[in-house]
């Protein structure tokens, strides 16, 4: 439609042809950010014994082999948070202050996950049954602004989408893995019994 309407679209501005070596960088820094923050996990766990915790949204020490299930869960993601990135992205406001255009972008993707669980709960209390166990999708109602926001500001920082969905690819993996290790028992492979982790 931009194309038909104004002679060209702001597609190229998200560097989604960005070539094999720089996908290949933003998923190499992708892990690089989300070690970080592994290590620091690390760190407070050791000084504190706490988890990084806000409500449902949990990230906590993960044995080795669930990092595979994190990874799996990271490609079954991709496509989606590269595609929702893109979105995000592919307009940007200037007629406003960037923090208001951030604000707005955060709240105007996350207002469905909000107004659904709004109704879910609205539901209950009068005394019908809810229509969806949120259990383990309570989450999504800090993770889609998280999501959103780390998407925009990778964006501002890359000029690309790809770093975008990687990391948020991860981060998402993480926290559902996460709550998910304590209650599904793995056996450990060669490599948590070699190098006894």
């Amino acid at each position: 439609i931009d194309k038909k309407r104004y002679g060209s679209t702001n597609l190229p501005q998200l560097n989604i042809g960005l070539g094999l070596k720089g996908v290949l960088k933003s998923l190499l820094m992708a892990f690089i950010l989300v070690l970080a923050g592994y290590a620091t996990l690390a760190l407070v766990k050791y000084l504190f014994n706490q988890d990084y915790r806000m409500w449902m949204f949990a990230f906590d020490e993960l044995k080795v082999e669930h990092w595979w299930y994190v990874l799996l869960t990271m490609a079954f993601t991709f496509v989606q948070l590269a595609i929702s990135g893109a979105m995000l992205n592919y307009h940007r406001r200037t007629d406003i202050p960037e923090w208001l255009d951030e604000l707005l972008t955060v709240l105007f993707n996350s207002i469905g996950i909000w107004l659904v669980a709004l109704i879910n709960i609205l539901v209950l209390h009068s005394g019908g049954t809810m229509f969806s166990n949120w259990q383990f999708t309570y989450q999504f109602l800090l993770a889609v602004p998280v999501t959103v926001y780390l998407c925009r500001r990778l964006y501002k920082v890359t000029r690309s989408v790809w770093l975008g969905a990687f990391v948020t690819g991860l981060i998402l993996g993480w926290s559902f893995v996460a709550p998910a290790g304590y209650i599904i028992y793995h056996a450990p492979g060669w490599f948590s019994v070699f190098f006894h982790i």
